[in-house]
């Protein structure tokens, strides 16, 4: 991750928790990769070998993570919705930011399994959406 503003909000998403530390690394990685090989917005090729660190990454933190573990009935559905949010702004719903953004709602429920209403709230104060160029 080479985002240090977006690592300041997972870590305190995680609210020291390691685990799901490496959890929204992971999902937010993946989210990343997968909105710049579609958008193709990206200055940079991505490589075939990044694409495949990538999803392998994925694939182990959601089989053997801990926290993803214990609550993967939680999250999982958060996570369909979130793919399903971003494929409908790639084809053109509306409004297309905000849907672009529902990935964010993973990372707002893990700091509310691992801290609370409060960590909810101190986490979703620095809520934003990925605009589109040009956009909002």
């Amino acid at each position: 991750m080479n985002n240090p503003s977006a690592e300041a909000i997972l870590k305190s998403a995680a609210n020291g928790n390691a685990a799901a530390y490496e959890w929204l690394q992971a999902w937010y990685c993946l989210c990343h990769l997968l909105d710049d090989l579609v958008d193709r917005d990206t200055e940079l090729p991505i490589s075939a070998n990044v694409v495949s660190a990538s999803m392998v990454d994925f694939i182990r933190v959601i089989s053997f993570n801990p926290f993803y573990q214990m609550n993967k009935p939680q999250l999982f559905g958060l996570v369909v919705q979130a793919f399903n949010g971003w494929v409908d702004s790639e084809e053109g719903a509306q409004p297309k930011d905000v849907l672009k953004g529902l990935w964010h709602e993973v990372v707002y429920h893990t700091a509310y399994i691992t801290g609370g209403w409060g960590a909810l709230r101190g986490v979703s104060a620095h809520r934003s959406y990925d605009y589109e160029k040009g956009g909002g």
